[in-house]
């Protein structure tokens, strides 16, 4: 199996609107997590810079990294736009 990794930024905002700005794609988790390290003091990345810790219900902004295993549809089904 061969897989990347995808580091995001999140940034949510009072009202509850996202914003998500896709950093980059690495083959390895740490080379995601120096980017990271690369990226955390610069400016709005530095008001949110650790990753997001999904069992805290109040962290809602930071970093996020994802494992895509390479050549699976990762969206099988369709969506609905209203």
């Amino acid at each position: 199996m061969k897989s990347v990794f995808v580091l995001d930024h999140l940034h949510t905002h009072e009202d509850g609107e996202e914003c998500w700005k896709k950093i980059g794609i690495y083959e390895t988790y740490n080379a995601a997590l120096e980017a990271i390290e690369r990226l955390n003091k610069q400016p709005g990345f530095s008001d949110f810079p650790e990753l997001i810790d999904y069992d805290n219900p109040n962290c809602k902004s930071g970093f996020n990294i994802d494992e895509y295993e390479l050549n699976v549809d990762h969206w099988e089904e369709g969506y609905i736009t209203s």
